[in-house]
């Protein structure tokens, strides 16, 4: 999927030199004709090359479909943690034709009905946005009764290895008709999410929800033109340099008691704006992770009480903690959207949906990714948020698997197509970014994505602890990991013993 992703963005630099119109050129194709059946064409040559406005997408690969046609309803159970959080996503439910929508619903329902009209079937989405467990208790309960109630499924990722490891997941692996290695898929999920061989669950074109749940890090340009900021922030990404001491740095220029009544809070001006989660995307921009994959497919913990690890998650509370930074979480998120837009914080740590909230902001802001630990680090890491993550799959119980992988595959293919490209054009070039350097940085985020299985596993919860021990401002990390680390690997091992039976019995 990034590889797309890295050729939308490279096009979309192009575009943006050259015409505003041309980000908005995704939605004009009549859905009816999205597969070339009316036309004679064959459905793998399809693309929006049609529009005189739109260019043929860059495919490392060819779509290849079934032959056949399949008959009734596809039951698409959609499920996720985004409920908890006041937040729906819509990537699979289509508005009815005529309905005036938005360039990225409009893409929905192009994505849809092309997989619709390919495979002569009716998508029926089964929405349960109830919150983390609605999936697992489903799919669980399917498996269980031997029903095939749902053909595949988008659910939250909390609940993907409770459900791989209880046998109820399909191995993606192992359908013929579902060809992971395709662009439209993420590569490096696959790589990150195959454990002992077998891969239940993974992402891709098929939703922007992943894209949505990116960590980032917002920089407001007229604070920084304000306290005499001369670095090009872009440039610090670009020499390596941005790290949790630039962060730091740049931070301390900012803040300001503006009423000078010697207290600081939401009335005041900060350096960072931040949020309990922002530690979990510290800790993986770091390159750190929870739980690791060995080459053997043996899942290790890795977060301990390492001295990298230590220093990492040290040095970031003293920033928070340090009078320049304040954390969103302890008063209300419309006041920290307001001190942002109102010029009154350099920094704002959230995931890009948070930009949604900067839409009609004023001021020109950018984006970053999170910081390295230091400059001697090699690369930058973007981690998505895994309390708002999702993953495909297909149940164990599904009664036709080859079919279910045929749609999953049309799925994420006309995604390809049609939605991440209106996604990355309108909302996030057409909508939220004001300057080229932002959609750089989107394509570097995207090479830069890493997926910790370990935020899905928990054993133990004990990454939760990077949190509370960050809402105390503690950083007592050496004894906490220590007193936790026994139960840890005792959950973890029993972990790795379910996923290697579930594996084995597909490698046979």
């Amino acid at each position: 999927m990034f590889n797309m992703k890295k050729a939308t963005t490279l096009a979309l630099c192009a575009a943006m030199l050259l015409s505003a119109t041309t980000l908005f050129a995704c939605g004009e194709k009549d859905p009816a004709n999205t597969n070339g059946a009316d036309s004679g064409q064959d459905a793998s040559s399809v693309s929006t090359s049609d529009s005189a406005d739109q260019t043929e997408p860059e495919h490392v690969d060819k779509f290849t479909p079934l032959e056949q046609k399949f008959e009734g309803e596809f039951n698409l159970l959609v499920s996720g943690k985004a409920g908890d959080c006041n937040v729906e996503f819509k990537d699979f439910s289509a508005l009815e034709a005529g309905y005036e929508k938005t360039q990225l619903e409009e893409a929905v329902y192009r994505k849809n009905a092309a997989v619709e009209e390919l495979y002569g079937i009716k998508l029926n989405v089964i929405e349960d946005m109830g919150g983390s467990n609605q999936a697992y208790q489903k799919l669980l309960t399917a498996a269980t009764a031997g029903s095939d109630d749902y053909d595949a499924a988008i659910i939250a990722a909390y609940d993907a290895i409770p459900l791989a490891t209880a046998d109820a997941l399909y191995e993606l692996g192992s359908i013929e008709a579902l060809n992971l290695n395709n662009s439209w898929w993420d590569q490096r999920a696959n790589t990150e999410l195959t454990i002992h061989g077998a891969i239940f669950f993974t992402t891709g074109d098929i939703t922007v929800w992943d894209d949505m749940q990116q960590n980032v890090v917002g920089f407001n340009k007229q604070v920084k033109a304000d306290h005499n900021i001369e670095d090009d922030f872009y440039q610090v990404v670009a020499d390596g340099e941005w790290t949790l001491e630039a962060l730091a740095t740049y931070a301390k220029q900012v803040t300001e008691d503006l009423n000078q009544d010697g207290v600081y809070n939401m009335s005041d001006k900060f350096g960072i704006i931040t949020w309990d989660d922002s530690t979990y995307a510290v800790f993986g921009g770091a390159g750190e992770k929870v739980v690791t994959v060995g080459n053997d497919g043996e899942l290790s913990l890795t977060l301990t009480g390492s001295e990298r690890i230590v220093d990492v998650m040290t040095t970031y509370t003293n920033i928070c903690f340090g009078g320049d930074a304040i954390n969103y979480q302890r008063y209300t998120s419309v006041e920290a959207i307001n001190m942002f837009s109102s010029n009154r914080a350099l920094f704002f740590l959230g995931r890009l949906q948070s930009l949604d909230n900067y839409r009609d902001m004023e001021t020109d802001y950018g984006i970053l990714p999170y910081p390295k630990y230091n400059a001697d680090q090699e690369e930058y890491y973007t981690t998505p948020s895994p309390y708002h993550m999702t993953f495909a799959c297909v149940p164990m119980m599904t009664g036709d698997p080859e079919k279910s992988g045929a749609v999953l595959e049309a799925l994420a293919y006309y995604g390809k197509e049609y939605m991440t490209g209106a996604y990355y054009d309108t909302t996030l070039t057409g909508q939220y970014f004001r300057d080229e350097d932002s959609v750089a940085t989107l394509e570097l985020m995207a090479e830069t994505r890493s997926y910790d299985i370990g935020f899905y596993i928990q054993p133990a919860n004990i990454n939760k602890e990077l949190i509370f021990l960050f809402r105390k401002g503690s950083t007592d990390f050496v004894s906490t990991f220590d007193s936790y680390k026994s139960a840890a690997q005792t959950a973890l091992a029993e972990v790795n013993e379910k996923y290697k039976e579930a594996a084995d019995v597909w490698a046979q």
